[in-house]
């Protein structure tokens, strides 16, 4: 079955959808019982990028892609779970 993402943009907010599972930035997996199935991504400001991953890791919280550049996006990511397994994205526009 070939991925298919839409994207939807509601103001200044930018609304993504798209099947689980491998794709260019994260592989979030199959679904886990009891996950609602999403990515929260959260854009902070270009240092925070760093910051958060620090405490992350200080908290010792699963780094599933460590701080990365993504020139085509012009992004800076960072990509963990919550506690119900979602993926979170944590990025900064460059």
């Amino acid at each position: 079955m070939p991925q298919i993402a839409a994207n939807t943009r509601v103001g200044s907010t930018l609304l993504s959808l798209r099947p689980r599972g491998k794709w260019s930035v994260c592989d979030d997996g199959d679904a886990k019982p009891g996950a609602a199935g999403v990515e929260l991504a959260f854009r902070v400001p270009p240092p925070a990028v760093e910051v958060c991953h620090s405490e992350l890791v200080a908290s010792g919280v699963e780094i599933l892609r460590a701080p990365t550049d993504l020139p085509d996006w012009r992004h800076r990511t960072l990509f963990f779970r919550d506690p119900e397994d979602n993926i979170i994205e944590i990025y900064a526009e460059y």
